[in-house]
């Protein structure tokens, strides 16, 4: 499982890879991976495409992008995802909410095996933490 620490001090700047998120509308989160500035996100329409931190949060209940890290601060991420994510740019997918959507394109980006059974972020967190080998937390970004 993971932790978004919405009140947390320490904030954190992230690297290529970086798994992302922020809230939609109180009640879900929306993921993308971080890569050279922007982010690479499936959007509901089902396309695979890079936005600027500003567009990610905006139109969702969110104004603070969340990063994932370590229980300590330190930055997970994995190079491999996130040129497996700049491949997939304007490439369009088959988007459901349920059975393909942001969290499930992230696990296909880090090449989870079973990546159809990611549907929820705390099911994509799952595997992340089993992929690290530790929990993995979010921390606000350094804006």
């Amino acid at each position: 499982m993971a932790e978004i620490l919405y009140r947390s001090k320490q904030v954190v700047i992230p690297v290529n890879g970086s798994v992302v998120c922020c809230g939609i509308f109180g009640a879900l989160t929306h993921t993308g991976l971080w890569v050279n500035g922007g982010i690479i996100e499936l959007s509901g329409s089902g396309l695979v495409r890079t936005v600027s931190p500003e567009r990610f949060i905006h139109d969702r209940s969110g104004e603070q992008i969340y990063v994932m890290a370590d229980q300590h601060g330190q930055v997970l991420s994995s190079v491999t995802a996130a040129d497996f994510a700049q491949a997939r740019i304007f490439e369009y997918l088959n988007y459901d909410v349920f059975n393909n959507n942001c969290h499930r394109f992230i696990a296909n980006c880090y090449q989870f095996p079973d990546c159809h059974e990611v549907m929820l972020f705390a099911d994509l967190t799952h595997k992340l933490a089993n992929y690290f080998n530790q929990p993995v937390v979010f921390y606000p970004m350094l804006s």
